[in-house]
């Protein structure tokens, strides 16, 4: 399941990056396809912090890089290169877990 979603997320780079924002561009529960300013090499550790509506805390994971691309974002200012990277979670508390499920089941859910 994937919800088609931008969410703003923040992630670091391990062991020692800083904290950075990005858009989710599609969510799962076990992994997001993130919209980045670069290119982040496949095996590449995160640590992601993602604010959900109605809960306090955000969800707290650790994913790892599956894939990375380039891609040709058009908008106001025009065309611009930005990347695509695919992560997969690799470690999660069970409650983030679970608000991270209902989050991507209710945002399925047809109207």
């Amino acid at each position: 399941m994937r919800l088609r979603a931008p969410v703003e997320t923040t992630y670091t780079v391990l062991p020692d990056g800083r904290p950075q924002r990005t858009l989710t561009k599609d969510l799962g529960v076990g992994g997001a396809r993130l919209v980045m300013d670069k290119l982040l090499a496949p095996g590449t550790q995160l640590q992601l912090a993602i604010p959900l509506p109605g809960r306090e805390q955000p969800v707290n994971a650790i994913a790892e890089v599956v894939w990375s691309g380039e891609v040709e974002l058009t908008g106001r200012a025009g065309q611009r290169r930005s990347a695509e990277v695919g992560i997969r979670t690799v470690e999660i508390a069970p409650q983030d877990q679970e608000a991270l499920t209902q989050f991507i089941t209710e945002g399925l859910r047809p109207d």
